[in-house]
């Protein structure tokens, strides 16, 4: 399917079976956490308190500890569905994800990377595994240049809403470069997925 910036993504989730999917190996740092804390409020970590494998000590996330992510999973869509009421859960999860970048931006290791992107989003993107690696444990993602505008990435092991999150992830790179970017994506499985990039 081809993806747009500005149409919707459309179907129907049911949350408890992705997280009940979570290897629980699989973590994620904990600034992504603090982030959705202020996006959401501290209502939105109190609502789900009692289902978290790792609830944080004394109700603080610590920026580079890592945290469990189906914990995050489930933080991440009781703040998305609470931003978004009034758009599906894919697509409120997508918005939400284009929001990630700024954490990642604002850390030391980010700001890095982000500096040697430069302002092509390319190359931005050709970078993305490294920074998913910085920032996850689990899965896998791989960037491949086609053409120019064109970046080829292949997910593997992904348990992180493959079919909405990532996509949002890519959209706020590009669009924190200022530009726009139409994703072709191709799932292999629930946690596979090939995605063509077309930057521009």
């Amino acid at each position: 399917m081809r993806i747009k910036p500005d149409v919707a993504l459309v179907g129907h989730v049911e949350a408890e079976d992705r997280f009940a999917m979570f290897p629980p190996a699989f973590t994620v740092k904990g600034m992504f956490f603090s982030r959705m804390i202020q996006l959401g409020g501290a209502s939105a970590l109190v609502d789900i308190q009692d289902r978290l494998k790792r609830p944080p000590a004394l109700g603080r996330y610590l920026p580079f500890s890592d945290y469990p992510q189906v914990d995050f999973s489930r933080l991440a869509h009781r703040v998305a569905t609470g931003l978004f009421p009034r758009r599906g859960v894919c697509e409120a999860m997508r918005l939400l994800a284009r929001k990630d970048l700024e954490t990642f931006a604002g850390s030391a290791v980010g700001s890095v990377m982000m500096a040697l992107a430069g302002k092509d989003t390319c190359e931005a993107l050709m970078k993305l595994p490294d920074m998913y690696r910085a920032t996850l444990n689990g899965g896998s993602v791989t960037a491949e240049r086609l053409a120019p505008s064109t970046i080829l990435l292949r997910y593997e092991d992904f348990y992180g809403w493959l079919d909405c999150y990532p996509i949002g992830h890519i959209e706020g790179l590009a669009a924190h470069l200022n530009q726009r970017c139409e994703i072709e994506v191709e799932p292999r499985s629930p946690i596979a997925a090939t995605m063509r990039v077309t930057v521009g």
